[in-house]
C-alpha cells in the first residue's frame, strides 16, 4: 500500500524468511558461518525489531521479542553454520535497558535464556558489547564477543567470565 513496512509478530513474512534461509544455505555451501544479529540499536523504529515491546524501558514487555526469537530459531536453528548474536551493542538499545547494570539487565537475561531454550541444536550464542560488557558467565552464553583495542583483551576479559572462547570481532 506504499506505507512504511513494520515487522509484525502476528504474521511472519514467509517469503522474506525463505530468502534468508537460502542465503544462510548458500553461505554454508561456501563454508561461511552466519553470525546472525537478532537485535540492534540502529533500527530507530524503522522496522520495529529494536523495541518490539514498547519504547518505555520501565514497562517493556518481552512477549513479542520472545515470539520473534522462537520463530527465528525454528526457521534457522537447524543450519549447521548458524551462530546467534542476541544483540549488537546490547546496552545501546534503550527500550530494553530496564535494570541495566554493568554486566546485564533483566530483559537481556530473559531473552538470552529464551534463545537458549528454543535452540535445540545448541548453536553458539553470545551478545556483543557497546559501552558495557555483558556478563558472559551466564549459562546461555557460549563465547565472549567483544570489540575494542586488541591491547585491551587481557584487561577486559582477564578470566572473569570463566573459561569461554573469546571472539574479538571488531578491532581498532
Amino acid at each position: 500500500d506504499g506505507g512504511a513496512w513494520v515487522f509484525d509478530t502476528r504474521w511472519f513474512d514467509v517469503v522474506w524468511w525463505a530468502k534468508l534461509e537460502r542465503l544462510v544455505a548458500r553461505l554454508r555451501q561456501q563454508g561461511v558461518v552466519a553470525d546472525l544479529i537478532l537485535f540492534h540499536p540502529y533500527d530507530h523504529g524503522r522496522w520495529g525489531f529494536d523495541c518490539l515491546g514498547g519504547m518505555n524501558p520501565h514497562s517493556y514487555n518481552t512477549s513479542n521479542d520472545r515470539l520473534y526469537l522462537e520463530y527465528a530459531v525454528a526457521r534457522l536453528g537447524a543450519f549447521s553454520n548458524v551462530w546467534w548474536s542476541l544483540a549488537n551493542e546490547w546496552d545501546y538499545v534503550r527500550c530494553k535497558s530496564q535494570g541495566l547494570s554493568n554486566g546485564g539487565s533483566p530483559v537481556w537475561d530473559e531473552l538470552g535464556e529464551t534463545l537458549a531454550s528454543e535452540d535445540a541444536h545448541r548453536r553458539p550464542k553470545s551478545i556483543h558489547n557497546g559501552a558495557h560488557l555483558y556478563n558472559h558467565s551466564r549459562a546461555w552464553v557460549s563465547h565472549v564477543s567483544l570489540q575494542g583495542k586488541l591491547s585491551e583483551i587481557p584487561s577486559i576479559v582477564g578470566g572473569r567470565f570463566g573459561v569461554k572462547p573469546v571472539v574479538w570481532d571488531e578491532t581498532k
